[in-house]
């Protein structure tokens, strides 16, 4: 393997948050996390035999192009999940450099834009199907890209056990859900985040999520303040400062730990309702609304 190359580790050294990369080889595909700038993770679906590339949000094309480059990958496609300089602010210089590279997304206002998406559409890169899931709230036109990991069709061939067992699937959330977190409510409402948060529940609970920030160690903070009571949060946020003192990423999380202590999917939750200063009746829209703005000023 080539050396991660010098500007790559000097950014990721002065990354306050999450210095060391991260790998996770799924079978037939490897996510590869990239931090960029202070707190923004870039990530890389690796195919694992012939190492074509899609990209979920490159928001410093230069980092990119330059990992891309050292470790002999071949970027084909450009997920964007929303329009915000620090998503999608990479575009234009990856689109400029590599002739035919297909970038997706669901706003007309990304950057070199070349396929519009909308709610379920399945996209196909490099053999690998993404699912869109439209979730407006934190910008109008927001997507997630889940990836629904098929089995290796190689096990049948090599009867390899690891081969045959299915790996978790993944959901990159861009702005939309973080770890112990939501995304602020720029162009939307309570009322969408809740339906994008009930999207996220109906997938399995072993989905692993791939957020766009690191935002866990304030989030758990701000969780413990609207449910005290749950113990949970309180062992999610010494693992969280650990990792913090570590500048180690505490991403992938997965839907079914998030149920546990996100109080953005535990809207329903009575505590939380109290916390926010409403009855035990109020519903969960003005719940999450009132989260929000708590969160805001928090």
């Amino acid at each position: 393997n080539k050396m991660i190359p010098r500007r790559v580790k000097q950014l990721a050294k002065k990354q306050k948050f999450h210095r060391n990369l991260k790998f996770k080889d799924n079978g037939l595909y490897t996510i590869k996390h990239l931090p960029l700038f202070q707190d923004n993770y870039s990530y890389l679906i690796v195919d694992s035999i012939n190492n074509t590339t899609t990209v979920i949000d490159p928001a410093d094309a230069n980092i990119v192009l330059s990992f891309a480059e050292n470790m002999n990958l071949e970027i084909t496609n450009v997920l964007t999940t929303h329009h915000h300089w620090d998503h999608a602010g990479g575009n234009k210089e990856i689109a400029d450099a590599l002739p035919g590279v297909n970038i997706y997304g669901a706003d007309e206002r990304i950057p070199s834009l070349t396929h519009l998406v909308k709610h379920n559409d399945i996209i196909n890169c490099n053999g690998i199907e993404y699912q869109c899931l439209f979730t407006p709230c934190h910008t109008s036109g927001h997507i997630m890209y889940y990836l629904n990991n098929p089995q290796d069709p190689r096990a049948a061939i090599f009867k390899d056990t690891d081969l045959i067992e299915k790996k978790p699937n993944a959901l990159f959330t861009g702005d939309t859900l973080f770890i112990a977190g939501c995304g602020r409510f720029f162009e939307g409402t309570a009322d969408q985040m809740l339906k994008a948060m009930r999207i996220i529940k109906d997938l399995p609970d072993d989905t692993e999520i791939y957020c766009g920030h690191e935002y866990t160690e304030s989030n758990f903070e701000f969780a413990k303040s609207v449910e005290p009571s749950n113990q949970i949060i309180d062992r999610k946020l010494r693992w969280a400062q650990i990792c913090k003192a570590d500048n180690e990423s505490t991403v992938p999380t997965t839907i079914g730990k998030e149920k546990l202590y996100n109080p953005f999917m535990r809207t329903h939750i009575e505590e939380i309702k109290r916390q926010v200063g409403l009855d035990a009746d109020a519903t969960e829209e003005e719940t999450m609304r009132l989260l929000r703005e708590c969160k805001d000023n928090f």
